[in-house]
This record gives structure tokens, sequence and C-alpha cells, in this order.
């Protein structure tokens, strides 16, 4: 009951506490409505490994409308079960309640981002399903371990290494005296997990290939990684108390953790085998997700690999709480450190996480309460297409005009190319991108074979505009050369868009043989009759 009321208050906070997504939510967001358009993974555009977040998304929209509303209640939910399966795991493996839910906090005031539901849900199960086979070792306990690995690997692939990497961990260190019962065990995993993924990689062989569909993912994967932090942050720069020191901070403490955590599991007395391999395979688990979450900007990242660390960090309290006999000076100072460690790293997070702001925000913290009054508010403007305070970026709250052109002069099928990083453009136009790709900005999928892939998409396509961000009209033409003679070749200037604190304007074109002698109301936009 207490997980269950956790939840439900983790989801309600997440929900009353929204203020908009960020355009980075949108590079899965608009892969949900190009399906519901019709268009296919892989065979119609390009998915870099992500396959079950964007078909969540598509999901709730085909359930609940092409609104935010639906992704808003998917993202609440998601973070208000990872809060209940981590009291109920904490409590499960007999740490002190008060402890469980410290674990909970810290995951829920760090505030991880909407798009980043998948790096705390899929690590909150695979960590339960890791506990539950340590402890009791079985056929049933490997098949669920065997699809918390599917699920993580669908999530996004690294996911799946990271969580596979755990699990392949505790399926094999405990009995690695028993040659051929390893051997037999790593070979269910191993056949299962290849049995639950062959409908799906079945499918990406059908529709492209599975080479090309993985030399994409590791493409996107090394871009990614390049702007991974290489150098230890200093934490020196500015206040500690503040919100880039304390993040510097939080970088040392996701890696110190697991060490401290793995040395006092392997020289603990008294410590039962199940909970040595479970500290253990936790600290693969936390070594991979910092490894490859933390990078810049370390204020938003930190949060991505929250989830390792709050479960090390209660067991290792735990373990601090219960040093030495009753009323002994030992005890009373590991205990004194246990709450200062809980209360520093609980002040920290809510400090990282902006707690405060959407507490505010949420009207939980004025007298009387509102939430009703803010759910009212939510609700509307997750289902207003504008609203301009739910909006991601200046640049889409600039094209409203463009977009209602769209609605009113062009067919559904029409398609639209997206130029530097604006992913959300395509999802508020309600029109599918161009290309296979959301948008295109500098440094992804820009090799000459690319753009060819790319150049041949729009050929087929019935793509009657072109969309350049700022960054679009400054980079595009030296970042995709072929592209961009292709949209030189067939497309001219429609109009450029004023963008609140840049520049740059945003810059339309249209295609040259979209012609009328009928014009949009108020510009000298062409709007064929028949799509009024």
């Amino acid at each position: 009951m207490s997980a269950t009321l956790a939840g439900l208050a983790v989801a309600f906070l997440r929900l009353l506490g929204a203020s908009g997504f960020s355009n980075d939510h949108f590079f899965y967001l608009s892969r949900a409505s190009q399906f519901l358009t019709g268009a296919r993974p892989v065979r119609d555009f390009v998915d870099p490994g992500f396959p079950l977040q964007w078909a969540l998304s598509a999901g709730v929209q085909a359930i609940g409308g092409q609104t935010l509303l639906p992704e808003a209640i998917l993202v609440a939910a998601a973070y208000g079960v990872s809060a209940a399966l981590t009291l109920w795991m904490l409590t499960r493996w007999h740490l002190p309640a008060w402890l469980a839910l410290w674990a909970v906090f810290v995951e829920v005031a760090v505030l991880p981002r909407t798009y980043s539901y998948p790096k705390v849900l899929a690590y909150v199960i695979a960590a339960l399903a890791i506990l539950h086979y340590a402890r009791k070792p079985s056929t049933k306990g490997l098949l669920s371990l065997s699809f918390v690995a599917v699920i993580a690997f669908l999530f996004r692939h690294d996911h799946g290494l990271y969580v596979g990497a755990a699990v392949c961990l505790i399926v094999a260190a405990p009995v690695l005296g028993q040659p051929r019962l390893v051997a037999r065990r790593m070979m269910t995993l191993v056949g299962t997990v290849a049995l639950a993924l062959a409908p799906y990689l079945g499918y990406v062989a059908a529709s492209g290939g599975l080479t090309g569909y993985f030399a994409a993912g590791v493409h996107f994967s090394e871009r990614e990684a390049g702007r991974t932090l290489v150098a230890w942050p200093w934490v020196g720069d500015g206040p500690m108390w503040s919100v880039e020191g304390l993040s510097a901070l939080a970088f040392y403490a996701l890696w110190i953790t697991p060490i401290l955590a793995l040395a006092m599991a392997w020289n603990a007395r008294g410590l039962d085998r199940p909970s040595r391999w479970t500290v253990t395979a936790l600290v693969v688990m936390a070594a991979c997700v910092n490894a490859g979450f933390l990078r810049d900007p370390l204020t938003y990242r930190v949060s991505d690999a929250v989830v390792p660390f709050a479960l090390l960090g209660a067991w290792i309290a735990s373990r601090a709480w219960n040093v030495g006999g009753d009323g002994t000076t030992s005890r009373r100072l590991a205990r004194g450190t246990a709450v200062v460690f809980a209360l520093v790293i609980a002040a920290a997070a809510a400090k990282i996480g902006n707690l405060p702001e959407t507490l505010k925000r949420a009207e939980l913290v004025r007298l009387p309460p509102r939430p009703q009054a803010r759910w009212d508010t939510v609700v509307t403007e997750l289902r207003d297409r504008y609203a301009e305070r739910q909006m991601p970026s200046d640049l889409s709250f600039a094209l409203v005009p463009f977009y209602r052109y769209l609605d009113a002069c062009t067919p559904p099928e029409a398609r639209i190319l997206v130029t530097g990083f604006a992913p959300e453009v395509a999802y508020y136009a309600r029109r599918g991108f161009a290309g296979g790709h959301p948008s295109l900005y500098r440094g992804y999928y820009s090799s000459d074979r690319d753009q060819r892939e790319i150049v041949e998409r729009l050929e087929r396509e019935l793509v009657l505009f072109v969309v350049a961000s700022p960054e679009g009209v400054e980079q595009f033409a030296s970042s995709f050369p072929l592209v961009n003679a292709f949209v030189s070749a067939h497309f001219v200037p429609l109009s450029d868009f004023a963008v609140d604190g840049v520049s740059v304007p945003a810059r339309v074109y249209v295609h040259r043989g979209f012609a009328s002698a009928q014009q949009f109301e108020g510009t000298a936009w062409p709007c064929p009759g028949a799509h009024l």
C-alpha cells in the first residue's frame, strides 16, 4: 500500500509540475507521430535504436489523441511506477523504511527530464529482478531477467547492454565454480533474449537490413559520445552550493558510491550471499550508466544515473545504521554519519532538480494548496496545441502562423524537411518529417552515404516545405552539401520568422511547384482552394 501511495504521489507531482517538454523529447515524440501517419521505422524513417520509447508514445497518442496530455500522463506514470518499485524493492531488501523513502526522494527530487524516464524505469525494474534472482535462482527468475534485458534493449539499445552486463553477472557469478551450470544458465539467458528479439530483428532485416540499422545506431552513439565528459569536472568554479558546484560534486559521488559499496560488500562480515551479489550487480550497472550517461551539460545529466546511486547509497547507509551494538559509541557515530549523508544528498538532489520550483508550480506549497486548480490548468494547456508555456522553444511559438497555414492549405500527406536541431517542428506542424529524420543538424547523419539516402527519400516523398531553424540557416549548407543542393534546386524562400532572443530568423522555403492563384489570409503564401 505504501509503495502504491508513493507512486501515485510522484505521478501527480510530475503532472501538476509539468512545465512543457524540452525539444529533446520531440526526438522521440516526432517519430511516434510519424509512425501514426503510416510511415514505418527503418524503411521510411531512421530509428537510432529507441523503438519502444517512441512506440509507447505512439500508443498513448493513438488512444488519447495527438496532444501533449497523453504523453505527459505516460511520463508521469513511468516515474510513479519507478518510485513504487524502488520503495518495494528496498523494503524487500530489508532496509529501514526511512532509507527506502530517502532513495525514492532522491530519484524524484533530482527531477530527471521527461524523456529520461526509461533511464529510471528500466533500471529500477532490472534491480528488482536482480534482487529476486539473487535470493532465489530459478528458471522463472532467469526468464524474468531475460525479459528485463529485452525491455531495456528495446527502450534504447545501450540500456540493453548496461542492464545485460548486470544480469549476466548475477546469473553467472554465484555459480562460477560450476562451469557446466554457468554455461547452461548463460545459454538459457542468451537464447531467451534472442528468441524474444527475433521478431523485431526480423522486421529490421526485412525493412532495411540489420547492418545498416546497427551502423546508424553506432553512428548516433559515437556522435553522442563525442559530448561525453572526458576530464574530471572542477568543483572550484563558483559557490559550492550552486547547481553547477553540486553537479560537479554529484559526478564524484556517483563514482565513489559504487566503489565504496563494492568494498563494503566484499569485506563485511555476516553479509548474506544474495545481498553481496546484488550489490556487485548494481555496482556493474552503476559503472555502465556513469560511463554512458554522464556528459555535458552535467547539471542535466547527473539525474540520468540516479537509480544505481540511490539504491547503493541506501544500502551503504543501512549498513552504517546497523554498526555495533545498541547504545555504543560506534553505533551512534555510524548512525549520525548515515543521517548526515542522507540529508546532504537529499538537499543536493532537491537543489540540482530545483524541486522547490516544481512544488510551487504544482500549487502544493501555498496555503491552502490548490492541486485541483493546477490540474485544470495543466490539462487545458497540454490539450492546447499552441499553449506558449508548454512549447519547447521560442522557435516553436514563432512558427505558429506557419502551422495554421499548413492546416489550411496543404494535404495531410505533405511532409516538411527541417534543418537545424528542431525535432518539435514536424510534431506541431501535424505533418510528417521528410528525408527520414525529424531534423537535420550538424554532425549527425551527414556523411555522403547518409546524405544520398536522405535525397533518395526526398525524391519519393511529397515534400512541400523546408523549415530552417536559425541554426539551420547558418550551418545547413556546409553540413549537408548534397541535401542543400537538392533544396536549392527545388525550393524557393517563402517567409522569414523572427525568433525571440536570436538575431538570425527562421526561414521557410516552399517547393517551386506549389503554386496557386489563391493566397493564405493576409499573406502572399500560395493556398490551393482544394485544401481551404
